[in-house]
């Protein structure tokens, strides 16, 4: 059976349901053999069914493991890596451009002189404040940083489209005991 990359990721999960559904439904290890007339047989079928249950998970479990690695040949195959860690880098300097962009821009030289002349002039007053806090931040470097914020969001975009295409355009071929598996548990046809 062949699947695209974006199917495998949705096969994997509907496993994951499968393996979840066999835990919680099928893992009782205790029963009431109060009323049974042959409590060991009873005991014996309920252990069966429960190693049943077990053998069942553990077919998902390398089912799914087949499907990871086969994603992950396919993925450094195509370049999916590749492009994942460049869109890492892409959302990191997302996350510094957006919070550069947002600092207090440096106001005119004429605004803080006027506040350094007021305290040089009081200079024997008790006004405690002798501070005039100025950013370092031009206005124009923090619209450097908003444009630049901008570029890599794009950038970021076309990343994404390129990762759908892959994801939608490159395939597998699953093993046939994968797909019996599959089968077995309804995920597949």
């Amino acid at each position: 059976m062949k699947v695209s990359l974006r199917k495998a990721a949705a096969l994997q999960e509907a496993i994951t349901e499968a393996i979840n559904d066999i835990n919680h439904r099928e893992f009782d290890t205790l029963i009431d053999v109060l009323d049974e007339e042959y409590p060991e047989v009873a005991l014996d079928t309920e252990q069966e069914k429960f190693l049943k249950s077990v053998e069942q998970t553990m077919l998902l479990m390398n089912a799914k493991a087949e499907i990871r690695k086969l994603v992950g040949e396919a993925n450094h195959t195509c370049g999916i890596n590749t492009l994942l860690a460049n869109m890492k880098l892409i959302e990191n300097k997302m996350e510094l451009f957006h919070s550069l962009k947002g600092y207090t821009p440096r106001v005119k030289p004429s605004a803080y002189q006027k506040k350094i002349t007021r305290i040089n002039n009081n200079s024997d007053s008790i006004l405690g404040n002798k501070s005039v806090p100025v950013s370092v931040i031009t206005e124009n470097t923090i619209d450097t940083f908003s444009r630049k914020y901008k570029e890599v969001s794009k950038e970021k975009r076309e990343l994404s489209e390129k990762l759908l295409e892959l994801n939608v355009g490159t395939h597998i071929q699953l093993p046939d005991e994968v797909h019996k598996v599959l089968q077995k548990h309804n995920i597949v046809s």
